[in-house]
């Protein structure tokens, strides 16, 4: 019997690799996604911090004050506290940014491998069906094959 060799087959390898490299690629910028994330979290934890000492050191500003230089360090403390929340809300900021264009490349990740998945269930298909065409023909071929032995066999009899 024939086998079956899929003509358009190191198209379709390619098209395997290209998935293979999407699912690469989605992992990578879901991982990334994730990394901003958590880099987010943690300057918004950074921040509430920050405002927890800031509000503390208010607080603090006159009680057990030595003198006016022991006050005026205080202050500055929470003038210092206060430049750097707005420093830290800066960086949200920032890191929000980095964290919707995350999404956006995950997005395309997740759009490339739907398209490379598609391109390779077509050409499955088209394997599949170019394989069915061919054992249906292999068959065809044989049962003719077949039939002309039987016929050959029985005029052989006959003639006999």
């Amino acid at each position: 019997m024939a086998i079956f060799q899929y003509r358009l087959q190191p198209l379709l390898d390619r098209k395997l690799e290209r998935k293979q490299e999407a699912e690469r690629e989605l992992a990578l910028r879901r991982q990334e996604l994730r990394e901003a994330e958590h880099r987010l979290s943690q300057l918004r934890e950074e921040q509430g911090a920050a405002e927890d000492r800031r509000a503390e050191r208010r607080r603090t500003v006159l009680t057990g004050a030595s003198g006016g230089e022991d006050i005026r360090r205080r202050v500055d403390d929470v003038a210092l506290l206060s430049r750097r929340i707005e420093s830290i809300k800066d960086e949200i900021m920032s890191q929000r940014l980095q964290v919707e264009e995350s999404q956006e490349k995950v997005d395309q990740a997740v759009a490339g491998l739907a398209a490379a998945t598609r391109e390779l269930e077509i050409l499955n298909k088209h394997r599949a069906k170019s394989e069915r065409r061919f054992v249906a023909e292999v068959d065809r071929k044989e049962a003719i094959e077949q039939d002309e032995i039987a016929s050959t066999l029985y005029e052989a009899r006959r003639r006999s």
